[in-house]
């Protein structure tokens, strides 16, 4: 249940960790960086154009003033003047409000030529004034016809609006493309390292921990690294952009709204936090109770046949219904959660709308803030909430991330077998085993002060109880483990001496489970290598393969699935038995190969054993003694010490343990 709790790992070491993977990608970064900023000033400029349509080009925007502006843009007519407010700061035309030189009635700004007759209005340049009170006497089609020079200007704008969102389309798509691409770059170089990783694993490491943890690593946990670098990281960045973006243009627009804008950011700040804290250990609650539903169905399904054999349906169920009971009961608090966040969230937008919309509306009035900069605050303050509201959204997605960046950081950093030895001599095939003493969890010891030898070419069996320590010599011999006290030796060199790679290649194993690998027999057989054809033909000749395809109707390149669906367990094994002669080490190993064989070939299987261990080094862990019969020498391991060595018909005479075993089969 390792989604119970959280290891602990230090999100620096993570964040380190990551960033090693990006590396190699930051110029592309740099680049996928200047199309988010550029994506983003594109979005953050709509509302300000629609201001600038708005305060220009369609409400009355001009007024009068009481005084001269050095430096300021004023229009003279005769002895008054006037200015176009959207060119003055809200805190500018307060004060000019509040000292009298600013007049609250405003005009139009139109073409002379358009102006319809009996208007009154006041005449500048080819251009005219006209009160704002003076359209409220014209129709519609009156009114249009005078601002037709304003409503040519809205169309430009219009189309510079238009043009802008297909350029942000266009840099979106690009970047968004782009940060898809070193995304899925930086998790093939993730999961090939995890699989390079799994590769130099200890037997140990894959015997403590299910192989379907460790499918999870490269797969799952791997695409939620994917998913949170380019769905969640990127775009936190783009959303800091974003709200510090829209903070600066409303604090530009306006001082008022910008402070009653500020008055918000404190309450989402701590609901935000409330929320981020109760539905972080719900998540850790809800994949805690996921985990044990998929143990408990994992555990069930493959025990289907013992739970109907004994009748245990009924309080499987009951069991299941416990877990699914917590299950639910966990997602229904998540659920409460989100329920309440994200109305929440609305309410306090809304909220902020609502006092924008009042005090907004109370400055048009006064005529200290344009129509168009409300129009653009409340644009701004939709945008503001969005990335607020995408919280809840991408959360599930930081906490999952986090927790699978953990897993495949620690897996990462799991301590990979040694691999000792520099020498790569020719073997003959040669093993001695000198005063070997050797635990797993060194309270308990499995082999005892264990010394034999075996010439090349002998074949040697290994008889004992199962418990005995049988399995441990074969994995001592090919260096899985090594031996706390003593050595073992090949050709009388060391085998820590010897590389380990160098070691394995010269040592064939057939184990009492035949594992195949899903494709053709012959891939197989070669281990998806190449070997040449005659000594592949050999090797399904000496193993009786060619009988069984010959039976089947079958070839070396029938396709067979995982576990060699369709073939029986001796007709599996017979292609292990092919692997192993294709290979052609001087050492062979064969643990329990034929333990489990039907009826149906074994007489085929023990043939091809002969054959198999014809000519080279053999040793055979057995618990069907007949097997044995003609090997050179036989060694009884009990307790983890050797405590009988000789021929089949010496062990009987000896009336021990070997020829105990031996009669318990016979009577059998």
């Amino acid at each position: 249940m390792e989604e119970s709790k959280r290891t602990g790992v230090l999100n620096t070491k993570i964040y380190r960790w990551m960033a090693g993977y990006l590396k190699g990608y930051t110029f592309q970064l740099f680049i996928n960086l200047i199309l988010l900023l550029i994506a983003t000033g594109v979005d953050l400029s709509l509302p300000y154009i629609v201001k600038i349509g708005v305060d220009r080009f369609i409400v009355p925007g001009v007024r009068e003033i009481t005084k001269e502006l050095p430096g300021k843009p004023v229009m003279h007519i005769g002895n008054r003047k006037f200015i176009e407010i959207f060119r003055f700061h809200q805190r500018e035309l307060e004060k000019m409000e509040r000292d009298g030189i600013v007049l609250k009635k405003k005009y139009y700004l139109v073409k002379k030529e358009d102006l319809v007759p009996g208007l009154r209005y006041i005449e500048m340049d080819g251009l005219a004034l006209v009160p704002a009170e003076e359209f409220g006497k014209l129709s519609l089609k009156e009114k249009l016809h005078l601002r037709r020079w304003n409503m040519l200007q809205v169309r430009r704008l219009a189309m510079i609006f238009f043009l802008l969102i297909v350029l942000r389309f266009f840099f979106t798509y690009v970047q968004f493309l782009h940060l898809q691409i070193v995304g899925q770059k930086v998790a093939l170089k993730i999961r090939r390292d995890i699989v390079e990783k799994l590769a130099r694993l200890t037997i140990s490491y894959f015997e403590k921990n299910p192989v379907g943890r460790l499918v999870t690593r490269a797969t799952n946990d791997v695409n939620t690294l994917n998913e949170m670098f380019t769905s969640v990281v990127v775009y936190f960045v783009k959303d800091i952009f974003v709200i510090v973006g829209i903070l600066v243009i409303m604090a530009k627009l306006s001082t008022k709204l910008f402070l009653i804008t500020l008055i918000l950011l404190p309450i989402i700040s701590i609901t935000t936090f409330i929320f981020r804290t109760r539905v972080r250990r719900v998540f850790r609650e809800l994949r805690y109770h996921l985990a044990r539903i998929n143990s408990f169905l994992s555990e069930t399904l493959s025990g289907i046949k013992e739970i109907q054999a004994f009748v245990q349906e009924k309080k499987m169920v009951k069991r299941f219904n416990g877990i699914n009971t917590d299950y639910f009961k966990t997602t229904i608090r998540m659920l409460i959660i989100f329920a309440t966040f994200r109305p929440l969230i609305g309410f306090i937008r809304f909220s902020g709308l609502a006092l924008l919309i009042y005090f907004g509306g109370k400055g048009i009035l006064s005529g200290v803030i344009t129509f168009g900069s409300l129009v653009a605050f409340i644009s701004y303050l939709e945008k503001l909430f969005q990335p607020i509201a995408d919280i809840a959204e991408k959360y599930n997605v930081i906490e999952s991330s986090m927790a699978a960046s953990e897993r495949v950081y620690i897996l990462l950093g799991e301590e990979e077998e040694k691999r000792t030895g520099k020498k790569k001599p020719s073997i003959k095939g040669g093993i001695e085993f000198e005063k070997v003493w050797f635990s797993y969890n060194k309270e308990e010891w499995v082999l005892k002060d264990i010394s034999f030898s075996v010439e090349p070419g002998e074949k040697v069996g290994v008889v004992g109880y199962t418990g005995a320590g049988k399995t441990t010599l074969m994995k001592l011999l090919t260096k899985f483990y090594s031996p706390q006290k003593g050595r073992i030796l090949i050709d009388c060199v060391d085998i820590e001496e010897i590389d380990t790679l160098h070691l394995r290649k010269n040592i064939a194993t057939v184990y009492q489970e035949p594992f195949l690998f899903n494709g053709t027999i012959r891939e197989n057989i070669t281990l998806f290598g190449e070997i040449p054809e005659d000594r592949l033909q050999r090797a399904v000749m000496v193993s009786n393969l060619d009988k069984i395809m010959l039976r089947k109707g079958i070839g070396l390149d029938t396709v067979i699935g995982i576990g060699g669906e369709g073939l029986s367990g001796g007709e599996k094994q017979l292609i292990t038995f092919a692997r192993a002669i294709a290979f052609d080490t001087p050492i062979l190993v064969l643990d329990e190969a034929t333990a489990s064989i039907d009826p149906q070939t074994e007489h085929l299987v023990q043939e091809a054993l002969y054959r198999v261990i014809e000519g080279r080094t053999s040793i055979i862990i057995a618990h069907r003694l007949t097997t044995l019969k003609r090997v050179d020498r036989i060694i009884v391991i009990h307790n983890g010490k050797l405590i009988e060595e000789g021929t089949h018909e010496e062990l009987i005479k000896k009336e021990g343990i070997y020829s105990y075993l031996y009669r318990l089969q016979q009577v059998g």
